[in-house]
């Protein structure tokens, strides 16, 4: 299959993105500090702090991952996508940091899977996605209810942000296109 980036700002209706930001944001969700919210075994520093949602392989399903699964299973409804396997979902939450630039480059996993990044509020902090060569091939900012979707082989980081807080929901997932 052919990589692919897609941007959607249309999926998500406000009411149900005011909804996921209340849970996300000021919710009883208890988030993890992590050092490096790329890559938990670089000695770099890129703090933020994240949250399971859905971990197949460790048969974990957090309370309000029903709502926030329904970023997804709209997404695949407005692309005629069979939804097959939610590999691993997450929250991740940045806050503003001196500090801001480029996080660590990565891939989530490295099985064929998609990706779909959600939005939860508008922020600074760009996710920058690569070419096989680690070169820049597009930017996408944050904005409350956008969604990124995107091929799960494409390497991509983070952003830290500079003036406010940074909050995305990650899915690795594997789907069928009808």
């Amino acid at each position: 299959m052919e990589k692919f980036i897609q941007v959607f700002d249309d999926i998500i209706p406000i009411s149900m993105a005011n909804r996921l930001e209340q849970i996300a944001l000021d919710g009883d969700i208890h988030y993890k500090y992590i050092s490096n919210i790329t890559d938990k075994s670089s000695s770099k520093y890129y703090p933020g702090f994240s949250y399971p949602l859905i971990f197949r392989d460790k048969d974990l399903y957090q309370p309000p991952c029903f709502e926030f699964s329904q970023i997804l299973y709209r997404l695949c409804f407005k692309l005629n996508i069979l939804l097959i396997d939610i590999i691993q979902a997450r929250i991740f939450l940045q806050i503003p940091s001196i500090n801001s630039g480029r996080n660590g480059i990565h891939v989530d996993i490295f099985n064929p899977h998609w990706v779909c990044l959600y939005y939860v509020c508008d922020s600074d902090g760009d996710t920058i996605l690569f070419d096989d060569n680690e070169n820049e091939i597009q930017r996408v900012s944050p904005k409350k209810g956008r969604i990124v979707f995107f091929d799960g082989s494409i390497k991509h980081c983070s952003s830290s942000p500079a003036k406010t807080h940074r909050a995305v929901i990650n899915f690795d997932f594997i789907g069928k296109k009808l």
